[in-house]
């Protein structure tokens, strides 16, 4: 008898099969790649914003260090609250001791 020879069809549906594993393997490592640089184009806008963050928040701590210095010295380091408040000092030790001096003569006087 001689049937019919089926070598031929498996060795084309094998090859059938194995063009479309191929195809969707292909397809789904696409699709993992497409994934992965999403994510790190995601990771890299949030270490950029971070970066930003970091870099806006070292500009206002250097600004204020700025301010604090100028308030403290003065514009030209000869001035300022510090110039102020020791003024003030001297002023009030000035007038203490002149009101002291000035019992003091009362008392020897009377």
């Amino acid at each position: 008898m001689s049937g019919l020879d089926t070598r031929g069809l498996m060795d084309g549906a094998l090859r059938g099969f194995d063009i479309a594993d191929r195809h969707f393997a292909r397809k789904d490592a696409r699709e993992a790649r497409k994934q992965g640089l999403r994510m790190e184009d995601e990771r890299l806008r949030m270490a950029r914003e971070s970066h930003e963050a970091n870099l806006s928040l070292r500009e206002a701590q250097a600004k204020r260090a700025q301010e604090q210095h100028t308030y403290l010295y003065g514009e030209d380091g000869k001035g300022g609250s510090l110039r102020e408040a020791e003024d003030r000092s001297r002023r009030k030790d000035e007038a203490q001791i002149a009101a002291y001096e000035s019992r003091k003569t009362s008392r020897t006087t009377s």
